[in-house]
């Protein structure tokens, strides 16, 4: 299981589950550091 960190625009979305080419399942783990400046937050990607 590899995760990446990163920084994205996610409205108020707390978690979301997508399907990548490969059909693998990745969590984005999402966590609001700051809603006020454009909802800048923090992503935990998950691959299972």
């Amino acid at each position: 299981m590899g995760k990446r960190f990163y920084n994205g625009i996610i409205g108020f979305n707390q978690r979301i589950i997508v399907r990548n080419e490969y059909n693998t399942n990745i969590i984005y783990s999402c966590s609001l550091l700051d809603s006020i400046s454009n909802k800048i937050i923090t992503v935990t990607e998950i691959t299972l």
